[in-house]
């Protein structure tokens, strides 16, 4: 009796049917609840007197996506070792043999089928002796990005990784199993720490811990990577002027030949100034700071001087300060002295000059006592360093005094501080919301935010020992020097509209 086809195909097409891939089951609430290691499920029960080739089985409360155990899951001191994920539990067996004792770290990135990491490493020890050592070290992170994951590393002397962990996902961390306590720092790094932590800091977020290395307690305060840019090109806006373009998406203004504007560049920030014939390349060397460090970029550039400028110069900007306006130029301007350059009218007719003043090539500085609301420029007097006029005949700069409308909200953040030290501080209060950092020195341990607009602000004192810039000093590692002592204030702060917040810090 022949098997009828209709019936074969109805069979495969359920036999197939029912061998469904692992996936994620669908429908139901979300699953948002991070897988859990079961510890009294672990294989062996006891992690001492291991056989040297021993499977170590670990059982989670949820199936694991073996996905993302690649490169999670490694051994101190390392081993090669292979790796098997079923449904909820991973086995690991060693290549060759374990060590005598070791310790088997799990990343926080391994995640359930629903994408939910780790809320903390795993961090197992194993002997195959009868006994295990097992000094630790704890800290904690501040300033951290809580959907990021931070790699700690303890550093020796010739600044090696000696240990890896991560913290959890509240910036606790700990390493266990040491044999001693012999070390000279420890290194935070956002995301992973590469084989090259120098490169590390200047790329990545990081903290340096503050202080001699202590049982717990080791507080890091996460900061900027310490970026060194280096120069990309020079755009030529024609022969005598142009723009260092850095690798940051800064630049640097650049003068060429005019002995007008030479020593005025040469002392103003971020100008530099060359006298260039432009036969040879322009070799330029400048010294440089980020904001905890100064260093020089240098480079050859042939440039060719052959660019054809035919654009005016205009005002940019302008603004007053007390008794100054400033008024800031698209390009370095030369100012032909005469009597009328700058000038307001005391009546219809009877003009009264005003005095001015280059603060850069690009800026210059009005006097403000005379509190006209309308000021008339001489445009034939100012051109850029091609000899292009700012306007044909006259230019009026009107409503000089006219208010901002501000609809912002602000409030204040005052209080003191309990200090004994030595140092000087500094108070940061960063707006949780735009991420933005406002700085104020401490005087007699006092401090007042005057104008904060609304919101939650985190509020931060430390010891200034940054010879750069307020910033916090987060620390170098060439040469290797300690962070900055430094206080985070319990919790955070909400600022409402005219209202006063008065805080008080113990900074030990």
């Amino acid at each position: 009796m022949k098997f009828p086809i209709k019936y074969l195909i109805i069979y495969i097409i359920i036999l197939f049917s029912s061998c469904a891939s692992i996936k994620a089951p669908a429908g139901g609430p979300i699953d948002s609840t991070p897988p859990v290691l079961l510890f009294n499920e672990i294989i062996p029960k006891k992690n001492f007197n291991l056989k040297e080739k021993q499977s170590i089985k670990l059982f989670f409360n949820e199936r694991i996506n073996p996905n993302t155990t690649l490169g999670a899951i490694y051994i101190e001191p390392e081993i090669d070792i292979s790796i098997n994920v079923s449904n909820n539990f991973i086995t690991i067996k060693p290549k060759e043999k374990w060590p005598n004792q070791f310790r088997v770290f799990i990343s926080r990135t391994i995640t359930d089928y629903f994408n939910n990491q780790l809320q903390a490493p795993i961090d197992l020890l194993f002997s195959r002796l009868d006994t295990i050592y097992n000094n630790k070290i704890s800290g904690q992170l501040f300033n951290i990005d809580t959907t990021k994951i931070y790699e700690v590393a303890l550093l020796d002397d010739n600044l090696s990784v000696i240990s890896k962990t991560q913290s959890n996902s509240y910036g606790k961390y700990t390493f266990s199993g040491l044999q001693n306590y012999d070390f000279s720092a420890i290194l935070a790094i956002e995301n992973q720490i590469s084989d090259n932590i120098f490169t590390d800091i200047r790329n990545k977020k990081y903290g340096i811990s503050m202080k001699n290395i202590a049982l717990d307690d080791n507080f890091i305060f996460i900061s900027d990577p310490i970026y060194r840019p280096e120069i990309n090109s020079v755009n030529l806006i024609n022969s005598k002027y142009g723009q260092v373009g850095l690798t940051n998406n800064t630049y640097f203004e650049i003068i060429f030949n005019n002995p007008y504007l030479m020593e005025l560049a040469k002392k103003s920030n971020n100008y530099l100034y060359f006298n260039h014939d432009f036969n040879d390349s322009l070799f330029i060397d400048m010294m440089f700071k980020n904001h905890l460090e100064t260093y020089s970029i240098n480079k050859h550039i042939l440039l060719s001087d052959t660019v054809i400028d035919t654009l005016s110069p205009s005002i940019s900007s302008k603004y007053l300060s007390e008794d100054s306006l400033f008024i800031e130029f698209s390009e370095p301007v030369l100012i032909t002295p005469s009597a009328a350059n700058f000038y307001y009218l005391k009546s219809d007719t009877v003009k009264s000059n005003i005095f001015y003043q280059y603060i850069n090539p690009k800026l210059i500085y009005l006097d403000n006592s005379y509190n006209s609301d309308i000021i008339y420029v001489d445009c034939t007097s100012i051109s850029d360093l091609e000899n292009n006029f700012l306007c044909d005949s006259l230019l009026s700069i009107n409503n000089i005094f006219e208010e901002d409308t501000d609809d912002i909200i602000h409030g204040q953040i005052n209080g003191s501080i309990l200090y004994s030290g030595d140092k000087s501080l500094i108070v940061q209060a960063k707006n949780l919301e735009t991420e933005k950092n406002i700085y104020q020195r401490v005087n007699n341990n006092i401090f007042n935010f005057k104008r904060l607009i609304q919101g939650y602000y985190q509020i931060t004192v430390y010891e200034d020992i940054n010879p750069i810039s307020e910033v916090y000093f987060s620390g170098t590692l060439e040469p290797l020097k300690l962070a900055a002592n430094f206080l985070v204030y319990h919790k955070d702060v909400y600022v409402r509209e005219n209202w006063s917040n008065s805080i008080t810090l113990e900074f030990k």
